[in-house]
């Protein structure tokens, strides 16, 4: 007898919630237990303990995505996440897999592709796309390069203080990203770019993004 896989599908889009659905619900062995808008609908969900298997957005406004499944791994559930981006970013790559998703998917993957990600992650397998597991590799292979000198505005050498998350942030600055943008392309709450941001400027010595843009110029 064919086991019945039960399915949360987790997503702020509706859009996204129902071409999920219309993908999913025809399949004869998954049952489509949880519809949800956000992750505290999910977290709130009388059937939560039920889900085999779970599609999680990494970008949601309440909790996002990555925190989601690190909520449901420290709280012993069995639903096994597969985290779903719109964009090839690394940050959402890394960070889903650290928190413990079993797999990656993109939001345009192919009806085939969702539907075999779902099956195998139900049998306990990590799946990553060829794409996602080819850029992995590369993030691996370049995790001990040096990175580029931050100087604070005195000159000094400041890069020993940064970690990565802070220098993405100060490349994102630069770039000319507001904290709105920088917390949805990394998958951060707005306070946490803040406060991140307003450390940065301590640690520098600059007043603003402008200065901050000027000193990483010159280094």
């Amino acid at each position: 007898m064919t086991e019945t896989i039960n399915l949360a599908i987790v997503d702020d889009q509706e859009l996204v919630r129902a071409g999920l659905v219309s993908i999913l619900a025809d399949e004869d062995d998954i049952n489509i237990v949880a519809d949800a808008a956000s992750a505290r609908e999910l977290l709130e969900h009388p059937r939560l303990r039920d889900v085999d298997v779970a599609l999680v957005d990494c970008r949601m406004p309440d909790i996002d995505g990555i925190r989601l499944i690190d909520i449901l791994r420290k709280r012993g559930l069995k639903a096994r996440c597969i985290a779903l981006t719109a964009f090839d970013e690394d940050e959402n790559l890394v960070g889903s897999i650290k928190a413990g998703a079993y797999g990656h998917l993109l939001k345009d993957a192919d009806a085939e592709e969702i539907i075999g990600t779902v099956h195998r992650v139900y049998r306990g397998e990590r799946v990553l796309g060829t794409a996602e597991s080819g850029r992995l590799m590369d993030l691996i292979s370049r995790e001990g390069e040096p990175s580029q000198p931050v100087k604070a505005a005195g000159g000094v050498d400041v890069a020993d203080d940064f970690d990565r998350t802070d220098r993405q942030i100060i490349d994102m600055i630069v770039a000319g990203l507001t904290n709105r943008e920088i917390a949805d392309h990394l998958c951060l709450s707005l306070g946490t770019v803040r406060n991140r941001v307003s450390s940065i400027f301590d640690k520098t010595g600059v007043r603003n993004r402008t200065e901050l843009a000027m000193t990483s110029r010159r280094s």
